[in-house]
């Protein structure tokens, strides 16, 4: 058996004592060192005769009282799988004399009434997996808290919840491997572990309202199966199972991180660009992990002091921490946009508010590149005698019916807001004159075809008037370009002159005396 006992010397910050003192101490421990590096080692399991290699980074350093302190590595590494392996780090306290001789165990070197030996603290695999698993719970926990108050709007939180909650569930098995039955904590664990990354992608998909790769995330959730079904069922090596496994858990968090990459920008909180870096390097260490397992010597468990295994625990808590409070802080982002978005929309109509339309129609205004745009001012006819009718219920179905014709009648570039009581207005983006004309008279026309049912069972129609007018660039008085203020004002003057030609039709400002009169 070969054995090789490694002893690192480390010292203190050096105290107010005496010279001579310090002398002693350092003279004991550099005889010290010398005979480790030369004598010979019996201790029981192991051959009278074998060499000790050691190193002295420094000497030790004088404390109270004429004594010191030392931090001590020990480790024996031995060909046999039994064999004690100790990376722990030791304290040495040497109490008022510097005599150091073997004590028990790795340091018996030090023997001695006045040595205390005292074990340092050791990054124990299992509980790594186990405090990961409690973490995936409660960040599961929070999530679904979250959806619960968020109902039916919680873009995806739901999902993130369950991915949660199957990566507390696999490291939980994880730990308990062992003691559960290699169904469980072989089997189950790794289809949780797959399952959790599915659904993190599926989750930051639906936050970010994009249509999750389905497709995907079926291909690689049964290639990561497949692994598993394989080793279980039919007894192939571990290092199958930990290849596809890998492999599909490393493809949906790539994917994850492709995905929040593409959905955020400039002005998205720092939280959110450390989870995309985040889910990066844990997809770039599971592939690695994937790599490593065509080779023999890849770990085939967790829970084995390996530094991968160790450093793959570590990462799925940093991965889950750092994810979940992106996910939460996306989500609350987009929440705080949806409301305000809300605050500008006319609740009955679903069209912007009069603000909110001349807010973005001055943006227009501001440009140092003037551009071109129509107004179509809109007026639902008669429509008192609507209400005198049908009441105010029935008149309020009406106003939002005609914000529904014309919302879905302009293009996403285009702004369409409720200007006032039955009063509509809306800007065309980049739309000449003679398209203004040709919107205008096709919702006139659409108007007319309409019926709008009551809830008594009743139906309703309605006609609508119109009048359009072009932004002019260049104003022969002033020489600049008009503004939405000058458009809509001629915009208005040709809908009276609509409405004072019978209405149900379309006109545009004078000298433009066209009238498109559509038959009743």
């Amino acid at each position: 058996m070969v054995g090789v006992h490694k002893t690192a010397l480390r010292s203190h910050a050096l105290t107010s004592q005496p010279v001579g003192c310090f002398r002693q101490a350092a003279s004991e421990i550099v005889k010290l060192t010398k005979s480790m590096l030369i004598s010979p080692v019996s201790r029981k399991g192991f051959t009278s005769g074998q060499g000790i290699a050691s190193r002295c980074h420094n000497f030790a350093q004088i404390g109270h009282g004429g004594s010191f302190e030392t931090n001590t590595t020990a480790q024996i590494d031995t060909a046999r799988p039994l064999s004690l392996v100790d990376t722990r780090p030791y304290r040495l306290v040497c109490r008022t004399s510097c005599r150091a001789a073997p004590c028990p165990h790795f340091l018996r070197h030090f023997q001695g009434n006045n040595v205390e030996v005292v074990p340092g603290l050791l990054l124990d695999p299992p509980t790594l997996l186990l405090s990961v698993a409690v973490m995936g719970f409660l960040l599961a926990a929070a999530s679904f808290t979250f959806a619960g108050t968020l109902g039916a709007q919680n873009s995806g939180l739901e999902d993130w919840g369950i991915a949660m909650l199957a990566m507390g569930g696999g490291f939980l098995l994880f730990f308990a491997r062992g003691h559960a039955p290699l169904f469980l904590s072989l089997l189950i664990a790794n289809v949780l572990i797959i399952a959790a990354s599915s659904y993190g992608l599926i989750g930051h998909a639906r936050l970010f309202d994009v249509e999750p790769p389905w497709l995907t995330i079926a291909i690689v959730s049964s290639f990561g199966m497949s692994g598993l079904m394989a080793v279980y069922f039919l007894g192939a090596p571990r290092q199958v199972g930990i290849f596809t496994v890998s492999l599909a858990w490393a493809i949906p968090v790539g994917l994850t991180a492709v995905t929040i990459l593409r959905n955020i920008n400039r002005n998205s909180p720092r939280m959110a660009w450390l989870a995309c870096a985040a889910a990066a390097v844990a997809a770039t260490l599971a592939a690695v992990h994937a790599i490593t397992a065509i080779s023999q010597e890849a770990p085939t468990t967790l829970i084995k002091a390996k530094p991968l295994p160790i450093v793959s625990a570590i990462m799925g808590a940093v991965f889950a921490v750092t994810l979940s409070m992106s996910f939460f802080t996306l989500l609350g982002e987009r929440r705080q946009r949806e409301t305000i978005a809300s605050l500008r929309r006319d609740g009955l109509t679903g069209l912007l508010t009069r603000l909110a339309f001349f807010e973005l129609a001055r943006e227009l205004d501001e440009l140092k590149v003037p551009k071109v745009y129509s107004v179509v001012m809109v007026d639902i006819d008669f429509f008192k005698k609507v209400n005198d009718t049908y009441g105010h219920t029935g008149g309020d179905m009406v106003l939002a019916h005609a914000g529904r014709l014309i919302g879905s009648s302009v293009r996403i570039s285009d702004i369409a807001g409720r200007y006032g009581g039955e009063e509509f207005c809306i800007l065309l983006h980049e739309c000449d004159e003679a398209e203004a004309r040709e919107f205008a008279r096709r919702l006139v026309v659409e108007a007319a075809k309409q019926r709008v049912r009551l809830r008594d069972g009743r139906e309703v129609t309605y006609t609508l008037s119109a009048g359009y007018a072009h932004r002019r660039l260049t104003i022969q008085a002033s020489g600049r370009p008009e503004e939405i203020d000058d458009v809509i004002a001629r915009a208005d003057e040709a809908l009276y002159s609509a409405k004072r030609a019978g209405r149900n039709q379309a006109l545009g400002p004078p000298p433009d005396i066209q009238v498109l009169q559509v038959a009743t």
